[in-house]
């Protein structure tokens, strides 16, 4: 049988996890639509004997691969080149599917036949019953848009390792590469797959859960290490945009322009401004230099920027100071 979806699991240590993540992957009488590509990254606990076990039990659709550990990224490269479904959707280990919608999804996709489908996510916090959904697709919601029309505008950013689900056709000619051997590798998904993805579906069924608050997830905390790699891969994104901008829809460049200094711009003065000052000025000036060259850089969207243009770094400092404590105080109130 033609598999209709590929669902790749990458897969570091997560024994803890893994079981939920693959239960949710267990959709009866449509399992043979699937493909689920558990890609064990070098693992030193029990994941990889874990995996094997649905492999066995759900021979038809479960391949399990094990190879030496090179880093989130080079699981999804491996799945990626490996998918046989018309779709494919990538689901980090520690997190899942929703039980009731993803046949849902699935039935949808039997359906469709477009380039992206957007669905919602919901937050779950590790040790907690709080969870935090997202309903960002009603308004547009249940109909097939061109790439060129679609209303980007409303959204803060599309094309996410978690919220989307890509026809694996045209997510393979964009060619994307996933950066291997470190974290954030994912924003490879935000822009370039656009050069080929023509049209446009959204759901606004919630379909992922996502983990928040998992100790050693690389989305906690920031050092010196994590503000490289966000510098590395946001530098790839402008790379990657500046040679796909001119092909894009005069609707498309005004969003993009907007997301690039909105959100990932902002992304990185806020956190480089989180480390030790003498760091925080040296990596501010840097980003200053680096993104002053690229047409699209506007410093007035910039919010970081409007904030606290008048303001220096101490000042900066300590209000993130007093907002991370207001925030541990309010998480662990929620939490108990």
């Amino acid at each position: 049988m033609e598999k209709l979806l590929t669902i790749v699991v990458p897969v570091y240590n997560m024994e803890k996890y893994l079981r939920k993540c693959l239960d949710s992957l267990v959709v009866g009488s449509k399992q043979d639509l699937l493909e689920v590509i558990v890609v064990i990254d070098g693992s030193s606990d029990s994941s990889f004997d874990i995996a094997l076990t649905y492999q066995e039990k759900y021979p038809s659709s479960f391949i399990v691969v094990n190879k030496e550990n090179g880093g989130h990224g080079s699981c999804c490269n491996i799945g990626l080149k490996m998918a046989k479904g018309k779709y494919i959707h990538f689901l980090d280990s520690d997190d899942w599917f929703d039980y009731e919608n993803f046949p849902k999804l699935i039935d949808l996709l039997s359906k469709l036949n477009v380039d992206l489908v957007q669905t919602n996510r919901v937050f779950e916090f590790d040790g907690s019953s709080r969870t935090r959904p997202c309903d960002r697709y009603r308004e547009v919601a249940n109909r097939i848009y061109s790439a060129d029309e679609f209303p980007y505008i409303s959204f803060d950013r599309l094309s996410t390792i978690h919220d989307s689900t890509y026809k694996t056709d045209t997510l393979r000619l964009s060619n994307i590469n996933f950066t291997e051997k470190a974290p954030f590798d994912d924003t490879i998904l935000y822009i370039k797959p656009f050069s080929t993805i023509k049209t446009i579906y959204c759901s606004n069924m919630i379909l992922y859960h996502y983990l928040l608050g998992r100790e050693g997830q690389s989305v906690g905390g920031i050092n010196e290490q994590k503000v490289i790699y966000r510098k590395n891969e946001f530098m790839k994104l402008c790379a990657d945009y500046l040679s796909i901008r001119k092909y894009l829809s005069k609707n498309q460049q005004i969003y993009f322009d907007r997301f690039l200094n909105k959100e990932i711009f902002d992304e990185f003065y806020r956190c480089s401004s989180m480390l030790p000052i003498h760091l925080a000025k040296k990596y501010i000036k840097d980003w200053d230099d680096y993104i002053s060259k690229y047409p699209f850089t506007n410093i007035q969207d910039i919010p970081y920027k409007r904030r606290y243009r008048n303001r220096n770094i101490y000042i900066r400092k300590a209000i993130h100071a007093i907002y991370s404590i207001l925030r541990t105080i309010k998480h662990k109130f929620l939490k108990y």
